[in-house]
């Protein structure tokens, strides 16, 4: 999901406003149809708020379609009576509004939206995007990570027997959407946890970045 910008506001924030409701949507499991990716463009002349299908683009249904395109509202006015804080919390709801517009028009789970939205304004750019989980025996392990302009990658773990916990920034991300290259496995040992990146060529040409930045599989003690 990405916001378009046709009017106020312009920054990468809200880029990473949009892309954090978006991955973390998809982590609980909400589904759209056909299409796979929806385009807020924001729409000065539309009243403040307000969502609506964008005219003039292909329709979102039908076997070739891949893309949503919803305009929603922004009144400069408006916009510029705003703090910082009141422009973030406005977008979330903004973005909150539009999806849950498409969710009543293509039976969508309205629910995931509202929940999001929720975790969104609770946990600001703090919120986490659990990438995956991995059990074996009683250990519990989660990586993830988080979607800001300084994204960071996480591995956390729990002991269900001994009830020990633990918890390791372990990489400061270039881009947020290298993660799922950088883990594509999780292996657990003795030793402690293993991360392991994809193999794909895709998958080795975003490592490129991190050359010198972190050896690959990443190896995390948890003694």
């Amino acid at each position: 999901m990405a916001v378009w910008k046709n009017g106020p506001p312009d920054s990468k924030e809200f880029q990473c406003l949009a892309f954090r409701f978006a991955r973390k949507l998809r982590e609980l499991g909400f589904q759209t149809p056909q299409y796979d990716h929806v385009y807020l463009y924001l729409i000065p002349e539309l009243t403040h708020g307000e969502a609506a299908f964008l005219e003039g683009f292909a329709n979102r249904k039908g076997p070739r379609a891949m893309a949503c395109n919803l305009k929603v509202g922004v009144s400069p006015d408006q916009w510029a009576l705003l703090n910082e804080l009141e422009r973030t919390e406005f977008m979330v709801h903004l973005i909150s509004n539009a999806l849950h517009f498409l969710a009543v028009e293509d039976s969508l789970d309205a629910s995931l939206v509202g929940q999001v939205k929720d975790l969104m304004l609770k946990h600001g750019s703090d919120l986490e995007i659990v990438q995956m989980r991995k059990k074996k025996g009683s250990l519990e392990v989660a990586v993830s990570y988080t979607i800001e302009e300084d994204s960071k990658l996480y591995v956390s773990w729990h002991d269900v027997k001994t009830n020990q916990s633990g918890r390791k920034l372990v990489l400061l991300l270039i881009r947020s959407k290298d993660a799922p290259s950088l883990v594509r496995k999780v292996s657990i040992s003795k030793e402690g946890i293993t991360l392991i990146p994809g193999d794909s060529a895709r998958d080795k040409a975003q490592r490129i970045d991190y050359i010198g930045l972190m050896e690959f599989p990443i190896h995390v003690p948890i003694q």
